[in-house]
Protein backbone atom coordinates (compact mmCIF):
# COMPACT_ATOMS: atom_id res chain seq x y z
CA UNK A 1 0.00 0.00 0.00
CA UNK A 2 1.40 3.84 -0.84
CA UNK A 3 0.22 7.09 1.04
CA UNK A 4 -0.05 9.69 -0.91
CA UNK A 5 3.33 11.92 -0.53
CA UNK A 6 1.09 15.35 -1.43
CA UNK A 7 -2.14 14.85 -0.90
CA UNK A 8 -4.45 16.78 -2.50
CA UNK A 9 -1.11 19.13 -4.01
CA UNK A 10 -0.05 16.25 -6.21
CA UNK A 11 -1.37 13.01 -4.75
CA UNK A 12 -5.22 12.08 -5.10
CA UNK A 13 -7.35 8.77 -3.49
CA UNK A 14 -9.65 7.43 -4.98
CA UNK A 15 -12.31 5.68 -2.96
CA UNK A 16 -14.56 2.82 -4.84
CA UNK A 17 -15.63 2.50 -0.87
CA UNK A 18 -18.14 4.74 -1.92
CA UNK A 19 -20.04 2.30 -4.66
CA UNK A 20 -20.50 0.24 -2.44
CA UNK A 21 -23.85 -1.04 -0.62
CA UNK A 22 -22.92 -1.34 3.18
CA UNK A 23 -26.14 -2.61 3.98
CA UNK A 24 -25.42 -5.93 1.78
CA UNK A 25 -22.11 -6.54 2.23
CA UNK A 26 -22.92 -6.30 5.93
CA UNK A 27 -25.62 -9.76 5.27
CA UNK A 28 -22.53 -11.16 4.79
CA UNK A 29 -20.11 -9.60 7.48
CA UNK A 30 -19.41 -13.47 9.16
CA UNK A 31 -18.27 -14.86 5.80
CA UNK A 32 -16.36 -11.71 4.78
CA UNK A 33 -14.50 -11.71 7.85
CA UNK A 34 -14.01 -15.74 7.75
CA UNK A 35 -12.49 -15.70 4.24
CA UNK A 36 -10.74 -12.40 4.98
CA UNK A 37 -8.86 -14.65 8.32
CA UNK A 38 -8.39 -17.65 5.42
CA UNK A 39 -6.42 -15.10 3.19
CA UNK A 40 -4.47 -13.48 5.68
CA UNK A 41 -3.34 -17.68 6.83
CA UNK A 42 -2.01 -18.43 3.18
CA UNK A 43 -0.26 -15.41 2.81
CA UNK A 44 1.65 -15.71 6.17
CA UNK A 45 2.47 -19.34 5.14
CA UNK A 46 3.86 -17.97 1.81
CA UNK A 47 6.16 -15.33 3.59
CA UNK A 48 7.15 -17.48 5.98
CA UNK A 49 8.21 -20.07 3.55
CA UNK A 50 10.33 -17.02 1.23
CA UNK A 51 11.91 -16.28 4.68
CA UNK A 52 13.15 -19.01 4.71
CA UNK A 53 14.25 -19.56 1.24
CA UNK A 54 16.09 -16.27 1.77
CA UNK A 55 17.73 -17.76 4.75
CA UNK A 56 18.83 -21.01 2.87
CA UNK A 57 20.14 -18.52 -0.21
CA UNK A 58 22.25 -17.06 2.14
CA UNK A 59 23.98 -20.05 3.05
CA UNK A 60 24.10 -21.33 -0.50
CA UNK A 61 25.87 -17.73 -1.09
CA UNK A 62 28.38 -18.40 1.72
CA UNK A 63 29.68 -22.01 0.48
CA UNK A 64 30.55 -19.91 -2.44
CA UNK A 65 32.18 -16.61 -1.02
CA UNK A 66 35.10 -19.40 0.15
CA UNK A 67 35.40 -20.13 -3.46
CA UNK A 68 34.79 -16.67 -5.18
CA UNK A 69 38.59 -15.44 -6.72
CA UNK A 70 38.61 -11.66 -6.65
CA UNK A 71 40.95 -10.86 -9.66
CA UNK A 72 38.52 -13.19 -12.44
CA UNK A 73 35.63 -11.24 -10.93
CA UNK A 74 37.22 -7.99 -11.57
CA UNK A 75 38.45 -9.08 -15.38
CA UNK A 76 35.15 -9.72 -16.25
CA UNK A 77 33.86 -7.15 -14.88
CA UNK A 78 35.98 -4.53 -16.82
CA UNK A 79 35.19 -6.53 -19.74
CA UNK A 80 31.40 -5.72 -19.30
CA UNK A 81 32.04 -2.45 -18.38
CA UNK A 82 34.34 -1.70 -21.29
CA UNK A 83 31.31 -2.97 -23.55
CA UNK A 84 28.99 -1.21 -21.78
CA UNK A 85 30.36 2.40 -21.30
CA UNK A 86 32.72 2.41 -23.82
CA UNK A 87 36.83 2.69 -23.25
CA UNK A 88 36.92 5.98 -22.48
CA UNK A 89 36.24 6.83 -18.78
CA UNK A 90 33.06 9.08 -17.93
CA UNK A 91 32.41 10.69 -14.72
CA UNK A 92 30.29 13.48 -13.79
CA UNK A 93 28.99 14.71 -16.48
CA UNK A 94 25.41 14.99 -18.09
CA UNK A 95 22.10 15.30 -15.73
CA UNK A 96 21.99 12.16 -14.03
CA UNK A 97 18.58 10.66 -12.74
CA UNK A 98 17.50 7.03 -11.56
CA UNK A 99 14.13 5.22 -11.22
CA UNK A 100 13.64 2.34 -8.85
CA UNK A 101 11.19 -0.30 -10.73
CA UNK A 102 10.55 -4.00 -10.71
CA UNK A 103 10.42 -5.92 -13.86
CA UNK A 104 8.82 -9.16 -12.30
CA UNK A 105 6.71 -10.20 -9.13
CA UNK A 106 5.97 -13.83 -7.24
CA UNK A 107 2.19 -14.23 -7.87
CA UNK A 108 -0.30 -16.62 -7.96
CA UNK A 109 0.76 -17.70 -11.50
CA UNK A 110 4.12 -18.12 -10.71
CA UNK A 111 7.10 -15.71 -11.35
CA UNK A 112 5.78 -13.21 -13.96
CA UNK A 113 7.46 -10.33 -15.71
CA UNK A 114 7.35 -8.14 -18.47
CA UNK A 115 10.96 -7.82 -19.93
CA UNK A 116 9.05 -7.40 -23.53
CA UNK A 117 7.81 -4.20 -22.91
CA UNK A 118 10.64 -3.16 -20.37
CA UNK A 119 13.12 -3.92 -23.46
CA UNK A 120 11.44 -3.27 -26.00
CA UNK A 121 13.79 -0.14 -26.77
CA UNK A 122 16.80 -1.72 -25.82
CA UNK A 123 20.01 -3.14 -28.86
CA UNK A 124 22.47 -4.14 -27.27
CA UNK A 125 21.99 -6.45 -24.27
CA UNK A 126 24.11 -8.53 -21.84
CA UNK A 127 23.25 -10.99 -19.88
CA UNK A 128 24.93 -11.96 -16.81
CA UNK A 129 24.16 -15.73 -15.78
CA UNK A 130 25.97 -17.47 -12.66
CA UNK A 131 24.83 -19.16 -9.24
CA UNK A 132 24.23 -17.34 -6.39
CA UNK A 133 27.32 -16.29 -4.53
CA UNK A 134 29.34 -16.16 -7.79
CA UNK A 135 29.68 -12.52 -7.60
CA UNK A 136 26.71 -11.22 -10.36
CA UNK A 137 24.73 -9.66 -7.17
CA UNK A 138 27.70 -7.07 -7.15
CA UNK A 139 27.81 -6.38 -10.64
CA UNK A 140 24.29 -4.87 -10.80
CA UNK A 141 24.92 -2.75 -7.92
CA UNK A 142 28.18 -1.15 -9.15
CA UNK A 143 27.27 -0.80 -12.59
CA UNK A 144 23.93 1.28 -11.34
CA UNK A 145 26.00 3.50 -9.36
CA UNK A 146 28.73 3.94 -11.78
CA UNK A 147 26.37 4.62 -15.01
CA UNK A 148 24.73 7.60 -12.73
CA UNK A 149 27.86 9.10 -11.15
CA UNK A 150 28.62 9.14 -15.29
CA UNK A 151 25.63 11.25 -15.80
CA UNK A 152 23.30 8.78 -17.09
CA UNK A 153 19.61 8.05 -16.86
CA UNK A 154 19.23 4.76 -14.87
CA UNK A 155 16.45 2.25 -14.85
CA UNK A 156 16.77 -0.13 -11.67
CA UNK A 157 14.51 -2.85 -11.51
CA UNK A 158 15.23 -5.41 -7.86
CA UNK A 159 14.35 -8.62 -7.41
CA UNK A 160 10.89 -9.46 -6.26
CA UNK A 161 12.48 -12.18 -4.08
CA UNK A 162 15.11 -10.01 -2.34
CA UNK A 163 14.41 -6.12 -2.97
CA UNK A 164 17.56 -5.01 -2.02
CA UNK A 165 19.15 -6.67 -5.11
CA UNK A 166 18.83 -5.62 -8.59
CA UNK A 167 18.53 -7.93 -11.95
CA UNK A 168 18.23 -5.72 -14.26
CA UNK A 169 19.59 -2.30 -15.34
CA UNK A 170 18.62 -0.30 -18.43
CA UNK A 171 20.01 2.56 -19.93
CA UNK A 172 17.46 3.84 -22.01
CA UNK A 173 19.54 6.65 -23.77
CA UNK A 174 22.44 4.14 -24.71
CA UNK A 175 19.76 1.50 -25.19
CA UNK A 176 21.18 -0.65 -23.57
CA UNK A 177 20.37 -3.01 -20.85
CA UNK A 178 22.35 -5.70 -18.24
CA UNK A 179 20.31 -8.21 -16.97
CA UNK A 180 20.28 -11.45 -14.22
CA UNK A 181 19.80 -14.69 -15.46
CA UNK A 182 18.26 -16.60 -12.93
CA UNK A 183 17.02 -20.41 -13.68
CA UNK A 184 13.14 -19.06 -12.74
CA UNK A 185 13.11 -16.45 -15.51
CA UNK A 186 11.63 -17.65 -18.49
CA UNK A 187 12.82 -15.13 -21.22
CA UNK A 188 14.28 -15.34 -24.70
CA UNK A 189 16.10 -12.32 -25.82
CA UNK A 190 14.75 -12.90 -29.16
CA UNK A 191 11.48 -11.48 -28.26
CA UNK A 192 13.13 -8.40 -28.11
CA UNK A 193 11.93 -6.60 -31.67
CA UNK A 194 15.13 -4.30 -31.64
CA UNK A 195 17.48 -6.56 -30.66
CA UNK A 196 20.67 -6.08 -32.74
CA UNK A 197 23.46 -7.26 -29.95
CA UNK A 198 22.90 -10.03 -27.14
CA UNK A 199 25.94 -11.26 -25.16
CA UNK A 200 26.92 -13.65 -22.26
CA UNK A 201 28.97 -13.48 -18.86
CA UNK A 202 29.45 -16.38 -16.79
CA UNK A 203 30.17 -15.50 -13.11
CA UNK A 204 30.54 -18.84 -12.52
CA UNK A 205 34.07 -18.66 -14.65
CA UNK A 206 34.82 -16.35 -11.04
CA UNK A 207 34.54 -19.70 -8.78
CA UNK A 208 37.32 -21.91 -7.77
CA UNK A 209 35.99 -25.18 -8.66
CA UNK A 210 38.26 -27.48 -6.26
CA UNK A 211 37.09 -25.50 -3.05
CA UNK A 212 33.48 -25.50 -4.35
CA UNK A 213 33.62 -29.68 -4.47
CA UNK A 214 34.12 -29.79 -0.74
CA UNK A 215 30.83 -28.06 -0.23
CA UNK A 216 29.07 -29.88 -2.92
CA UNK A 217 26.86 -32.04 -0.63
CA UNK A 218 25.35 -28.62 1.45
CA UNK A 219 25.35 -26.80 -1.87
CA UNK A 220 22.61 -29.47 -3.60
CA UNK A 221 20.80 -29.34 0.09
CA UNK A 222 20.84 -25.40 0.01
CA UNK A 223 19.16 -25.41 -3.68
CA UNK A 224 16.84 -28.47 -3.29
CA UNK A 225 15.49 -26.63 0.07
CA UNK A 226 15.44 -23.42 -1.37
CA UNK A 227 13.17 -24.39 -4.55
CA UNK A 228 10.68 -26.22 -2.20
CA UNK A 229 10.34 -23.60 0.25
CA UNK A 230 9.67 -21.23 -3.58
CA UNK A 231 7.16 -23.96 -4.84
CA UNK A 232 5.77 -23.50 -1.14
CA UNK A 233 5.07 -19.98 -1.51
CA UNK A 234 3.48 -19.88 -4.69
CA UNK A 235 1.15 -22.70 -4.12
CA UNK A 236 -0.09 -20.67 -1.64
CA UNK A 237 0.38 -17.28 -2.58
CA UNK A 238 -2.65 -19.12 -5.40
CA UNK A 239 -4.38 -20.54 -2.58
CA UNK A 240 -4.74 -16.77 -1.14
CA UNK A 241 -6.05 -15.74 -4.82
CA UNK A 242 -8.49 -18.49 -4.67
CA UNK A 243 -10.09 -17.85 -1.80
CA UNK A 244 -9.67 -13.87 -2.11
CA UNK A 245 -11.91 -14.99 -5.38
CA UNK A 246 -14.46 -16.59 -3.00
CA UNK A 247 -15.38 -12.93 -0.96
CA UNK A 248 -14.94 -10.89 -4.22
CA UNK A 249 -18.64 -12.52 -5.32
CA UNK A 250 -19.79 -10.45 -1.87
CA UNK A 251 -18.85 -7.44 -3.17
CA UNK A 252 -20.31 -7.73 -7.12
CA UNK A 253 -23.41 -8.14 -5.37
CA UNK A 254 -22.93 -4.69 -4.00
CA UNK A 255 -21.06 -2.69 -6.24
CA UNK A 256 -23.11 0.12 -8.07
CA UNK A 257 -20.78 -0.63 -11.51
CA UNK A 258 -22.15 2.10 -13.22
CA UNK A 259 -20.44 4.58 -10.81
CA UNK A 260 -17.41 3.25 -10.39
CA UNK A 261 -17.38 3.16 -14.56
CA UNK A 262 -18.68 7.09 -13.99
CA UNK A 263 -15.48 7.55 -11.96
CA UNK A 264 -13.25 6.80 -14.13
CA UNK A 265 -14.32 7.92 -17.25
CA UNK A 266 -13.59 11.78 -14.99
CA UNK A 267 -10.45 10.63 -13.75
CA UNK A 268 -9.66 9.72 -17.21
CA UNK A 269 -10.80 13.02 -18.73
CA UNK A 270 -8.46 14.67 -16.04
CA UNK A 271 -5.77 12.57 -16.90
CA UNK A 272 -5.72 13.77 -20.51
CA UNK A 273 -6.45 17.21 -19.68
CA UNK A 274 -3.20 17.10 -17.73
CA UNK A 275 -1.26 15.23 -21.03
CA UNK A 276 -2.74 18.58 -23.39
Amino acid sequence: MVDPQNPGAVDEIVNLGEFWDVSVLSKHKEAIISVNERVGRHFATAYSSLLMAKMVREEEKSYRSEAFCCSRFNNLTGDLFRKVFGEKLMWGGGQPKDRHLFASAITPNGIVHHLTTVLDEVEFLYMVEGEPGSGKELIFTELAGYAYRSGLKVDVYHCAFDPAQVDLVVLPERRVAVINLFPELAFEPASLPNLKMCEKFDTNACLDAGKLNDYAEELAWAREIYDRCLDRALRHIKKAKQVHDEMERYYVEAMDFDGVEAKRREILARILAYAQ
